[in-house]
């Protein structure tokens, strides 16, 4: 889009797109913290003793175990945290451009360069997290023996860092590719024009990658789970019927999360699907789906659509888990009594 300039986008326009921007910058902020916090404080009460119950035998003073955090919980945490980094990296660059028409990548050199390479790897991390979180989701519900052996905290930590590499790696050419340059009395964050084919190359790569790849495992692991869930629940159903117990609190939680995660990953592909076909695709192929003199209107319309779920998360697992719903109670309760 740096052939376009904001005035294309009709003043009308600008001001909702503005006050978008603002919205999902004040409810992602206030969301995703309270988001962390509500972890944080649930991690926390489950690290205090917890009595056991053992035969009076075996020991006159009751034992007390440690309960640590799960591994969604951990996910969560990483995946909440890097949206909270892509509201303040990439949504509040727009803003910036739509309230004053300049951008903060053509400030200087070095905030070309530093803005890019940050932006890149905040959207290319919460789409990793998201895909890693599907996948660990499903195997848990598919083949929870499998879960144990090979998806251990090391093993899960060991994929995290590998992940977190990869993506660093990928985009370290940013900081080389990528420069301020003047055009006319415009200036402009892009690519160095003495490296055309390595600037290719690189856009290449991010759009194989982060859209084809990315999107594709987010897809099929979402599909994968779908079937997982339902597996599971005519199973639970079969078990209820001959066993009065039901199934028990561990594999009920699972369930749960399995199934929040699984409305935040259909709600992120619905916002971010029409930006991939309608400017990604659009762009790499060359196919002029917008009339040119409405492109700009088009990209920030579906950017800011596609970060609706980087900012809503902690409201909409209110609405939807109700185990949810009493954790965020219960902290709000601690709150309280500290105040």
């Amino acid at each position: 889009m740096d052939n376009h300039t904001i005035e294309e986008i009709s003043k009308p326009v600008a001001v909702v797109m503005c006050v978008y921007s603002y919205f999902l910058l004040a409810m992602g902020t206030s969301g995703n913290i309270l988001l962390l916090l509500t972890l944080l404080f649930k991690k926390h009460h489950r690290r205090k003793p917890v009595p056991e119950i053992i035969p009076r035998h075996a020991n006159l003073y009751p034992s007390c175990r440690v309960v640590s955090g799960n591994a969604s919980d951990r996910l969560l945490m990483l995946l909440t945290t890097s949206d909270l980094c892509c509201l303040w990296v990439l949504v509040l660059r727009y803003l910036i451009i739509l309230t004053s028409g300049g951008d903060i990548r053509t400030v200087s050199d070095s905030f070309c360069k530093i803005h890019t390479f940050s932006s890149m790897v905040c959207s290319n991390l919460s789409i990793a997290l998201l895909c890693i979180f599907s996948v660990h989701r499903t195997i848990g519900i598919q083949w929870p023996l499998v879960s144990h052996t090979w998806l251990t905290k090391k093993r899960l930590n060991t994929y995290l860092v590998f992940a977190l590499m990869i993506i660093l790696l990928k985009h370290t050419s940013v900081l080389f590719l990528f420069q301020l340059s003047e055009i006319g009395q415009r200036k402009k964050c892009d690519l160095n024009d003495q490296w055309p084919t390595l600037g290719k190359v690189y856009y290449n790569i991010e759009f194989s990658t982060h859209c084809c790849l990315g999107y594709s495992v987010l897809i099929i692991s979402n599909i994968c789970l779908f079937v997982a869930l339902k597996r599971k629940t005519r199973k639970n159903l079969v078990t209820t019927s001959r066993d009065k117990s039901g199934p028990n609190d561990a594999t009920h939680k699972g369930i749960n999360t399995a199934r929040t995660l699984l409305f935040f990953t259909i709600i992120q592909l619905l916002t971010s699907v029409p930006f991939l076909v309608v400017i990604e695709f659009n762009d790499q192929l060359n196919l002029q789906m917008v009339p040119e003199q409405h492109k700009l209107t088009v990209y920030f319309g579906l950017l800011l659509a596609m970060f609706t779920n980087n900012a809503i998360n902690y409201f909409l697992m209110i609405g939807i888990s109700k185990t949810f719903m009493n954790e965020a109670r219960d902290y709000f309760i601690h709150l309280k009594k500290l105040c």
